[in-house]
């Protein structure tokens, strides 16, 4: 059975997918249809990506203040810095020199809180105020037009990650930047079910929720082989990993049905993208089923509303999270292929 591409007929050979062929289309950009162009407007996608531009400029100018206050910093969080800088432009903003204030509302010099003086302090702020705009983005994106929304959902991911990857090593935020993290992200109401279902299109949702879920299928078999191949110190995680993609599984089975569809059956067997015959290829798999099941999701994100966006936001960022700790690394737009080209080469995965 072939695997249906979200927002596109079916295609490919008539057999079980393969599990290349069920990634293959995933997490790239369809073009807007007619009802979202004329949603589109800046009290609306305009506005929020204005707001999402002045935010990563500010915290462009924060790892900067950072980087400035401890050098010994620079290595780690230049990549970091320059992925943030990559969503600015994404959303329509300028880039802050280095050393410069960002735009407004971005502090300036005077106005900023002072840098942390200790390493473990300094990476704690950074993380809280990765986490702050990854729970703000997580909120605004319900009420955005579809692809607005992909977009959102992607970076909010990606803080995500940069918070996991800034947090490594390191105790919890401090207690005030968690509370400012907590507080500022409260704001904003989510939609009712009964609006996403009257506004959403029931069919557009339906495919998507079978592309998420014939991804998935592809995932826990991934995983199945990541499992046989993995090194003992990482098997705790695998199988974390091979858990929680069994449950969205199950999860994604339901729903379709209470769409009234039939759920898409896993093939039995998979072709894998790439020989697995040790824990370095075990990893680099890990980390490509991931990257892969973020584009299903993203692409879930821009065709459903409502709770069920809310969820493909949260299963996007999971993936991203556990990318970064597969691969040690992240990407500026974690599920939007389109945008891969702009992110810079990955370092080697640790096994």
């Amino acid at each position: 059975m072939p695997f249906p591409p979200p927002s596109r007929g079916r295609s490919g050979p008539r057999r079980r997918t393969l599990l290349v062929g069920a990634f293959a289309l995933a997490g790239c950009s369809a073009p807007e249809s007619d009802t979202e162009k004329a949603d589109r407007g800046p009290s609306a996608a305009g506005l929020a990506r204005a707001r999402a531009a002045r935010d990563s400029a500010s915290l462009v100018t924060r790892y900067d203040a950072v980087i400035a206050a401890l050098p010994e910093l620079a290595e780690r969080l230049a990549p970091l810095r320059a992925e943030v800088a990559l969503q600015v432009k994404a959303f329509g903003g300028k880039v802050p020199p280095v050393g410069g204030p960002g735009s407004s509302p971005a502090p300036t010099a005077s106005s900023a809180p002072p840098v942390p003086a200790d390493v473990p302090g300094a990476l704690a702020e950074l993380a809280a105020r990765e986490r702050l705009l990854t729970d703000r983005r997580t909120k605004a994106l319900l009420k955005l037009p579809g692809e607005s929304a992909r977009l959102m959902a992607s970076v909010a991911a990606a803080g995500a990650a940069h918070a996991y990857l800034l947090a490594q090593g390191q105790k919890q935020a401090q207690p005030q930047a968690e509370a400012e993290a907590q507080t500022d992200g409260k704001s904003g109401e989510e939609p009712s079910r009964a609006e996403a279902t009257s506004r959403a299109d029931t069919r557009s949702v339906l495919a998507a929720l079978q592309a998420a879920l014939a991804a998935e299928h592809a995932a826990v078999y991934g995983y199945g082989v990541v499992g046989g191949r993995i090194g003992a110190g990482r098997q705790s995680e695998a199988r974390a990993a091979y858990d929680a993609h069994r449950a969205r599984r199950d999860e994604l089975e339901r729903t379709v049905q209470d769409l009234g569809g039939r759920p898409v059956a896993a093939g039995a067997a998979y072709a894998l993208p790439f020989a697995v015959s040790g824990p370095a290829d075990a990893v680099r798999l890990a980390a490509e089923l991931e990257d892969r099941i973020a584009g299903v999701y993203s692409d879930l994100v821009r065709a459903a509303e409502g709770d069920r966006r809310a969820a493909a936001a949260v299963a996007l960022r999971d993936a991203a999270v556990r990318a970064v700790r597969w691969r040690g690394s992240g990407v500026a737009f974690p599920g939007l292929a389109e945008r891969a080209a702009a992110t810079p080469a990955a370092p080697t995965p640790h096994t």
